[in-house]
């Protein structure tokens, strides 16, 4: 019913392409890429056309793009995959602020009303897909098909623990406006946290991260549930993980592989006694480092210890490590993976007392240099959950000076 010359012809083709490849899941979206970034004058490293678009042009391509993103996700939606309805919401979310970013300062607030407009359809569209997995949370292992642990399970399973996680942020930080809309969050974030405390609990699989990068996963909702309250089941959670990734690295089996490859995942469960194999994929761990740093925040000090044993000793040869971003970040933060603006802090010893790394973690916190939070472009505009959205989306791990405020029950936004 949409009149197509609303379109260009390359656009129209591209968006013939992705509704037919919708509900694929294994579809990457490139034509809908190609899309956005021609409808908002991008090149294909995310910079600026020339020539570039003026104003007025610039907000009708948002008013395009948040519409065709619309078109695809009711699309994927109707023939049944509200995940990748939900991804088409997150790329052109963040596409569209990261053009936003390109616009002069004094201009951007004009483009704030798109914004807006593409923030709701993805909070909807994460409305929808929580709709369809709600009935598997609460089944024990109902999201493997009632069936139990598995490498290729742990992976679907860390992303939808992701994708909660980070809908859950999204809810806890938006700005009610009037106590109705303040109630309705509060509902959303209660609602968001009951049912991924019931899915942990329900799945012993995702106490067990078969890739490093499930630690982003796993960070994005340890930050949501210990803001939403839920710290009782963020302690029981996390000292699960500690003591099957301190068993995981001295068995030198079943650990998180460092590569985040798949292909290197499946090898390692068919050659399990293949000593030199396990022992190349666990040379580095985000996981170590991360894992051990919230046993000091949440005062799990028998499991960091346990952790802190092992990494001086019998599993010495992992080099745990941090990463964290530096002063030009968000130039790629929001169009893809930005490893490259930043810094990686590494090896990140696991000093021998927890009272130590409480010191070490406080000090850290006033180095202004890593002031994530401070830094970031869309923490004083009300956005900030765009930040964690990024860090699932392009599997960026989540900045340690957002998390590390948490300790000793300190709040973080």
């Amino acid at each position: 019913m949409l009149d197509e010359n609303l379109f260009a012809a390359d656009d129209r083709s591209d968006l013939r392409k992705s509704l037919a490849l919708a509900a694929d899941p294994e579809y990457d979206f490139r034509d809908f890429n190609r899309l956005l970034r021609r409808q908002l004058g991008l090149t294909a490293d995310g910079k600026v056309q020339e020539p570039g678009l003026d104003l007025k042009s610039l907000q009708k391509a948002f008013r395009r793009v948040h519409l065709a993103a619309q078109i695809c996700a009711h699309w994927a939606q109707a023939d049944g995959d509200s995940r990748q309805a939900l991804w088409i919401s997150e790329r052109t979310l963040l596409w569209a602020w990261h053009r936003v970013q390109l616009v002069e300062p004094k201009d951007q607030p004009k483009l704030y009303p798109a914004i807006n407009g593409i923030w709701h359809s993805y909070t909807e569209a994460g409305g929808k897909y929580f709709d369809v997995l709600w009935p598997h949370l609460h089944v024990r292992d109902g999201m493997a098909g009632y069936g139990s642990e598995g490498a290729a399970f742990a992976v679907v399973l860390f992303e939808h623990i992701g994708l909660i996680g980070a809908l859950g942020l999204a809810c806890f930080l938006e700005r009610g406006n009037s106590d109705d809309e303040r109630a309705v969050i509060s509902a959303n974030v209660a609602a968001l946290a009951d049912g991924l405390c019931a899915l942990i609990s329900n799945h012993p699989a995702s106490s067990s991260p078969r890739l490093d990068g499930h630690i982003i996963d796993v960070t994005l909702a340890l930050i949501f549930l210990t803001l939403a309250g839920r710290q009782e089941n963020v302690q029981s959670w996390v000292a699960e993980i500690a003591k099957r990734l301190d068993y995981c690295f001295k068995a030198k089996s079943g650990f998180p592989v460092s590569t985040d490859s798949l292909e290197d995942l499946v090898e390692l469960v068919v050659n399990q006694k293949d000593i030199d194999l396990a022992e190349s994929l666990m040379r580095t761990s985000w996981c170590l480092a991360t894992v051990a740093a919230w046993c000091v925040i949440l005062g799990l000090n028998e499991h960091y210890s346990m952790l802190s044993r092992g990494a001086s000793d019998t599993y010495k040869i992992v080099c745990a490590q941090l990463w964290h971003p530096t002063s030009n970040w968000p130039e790629r933060w929001y169009f893809e993976q930005a490893l490259e603006q930043g810094e990686t802090e590494a090896p990140y010893a696991l000093l021998p007392s927890s009272e130590e790394m409480k010191r070490r973690i406080t000090e850290f916190l006033e180095r202004k240099e890593y002031d994530w939070i401070n830094s970031s472009p869309t923490y004083p505009v009300g956005l900030w959950a765009l930040d964690f959205i990024a860090c699932r989306h392009f599997r960026m791990p989540i900045p340690a000076s957002g998390w590390y405020r948490l300790l000793d029950g300190n709040a973080a936004a």
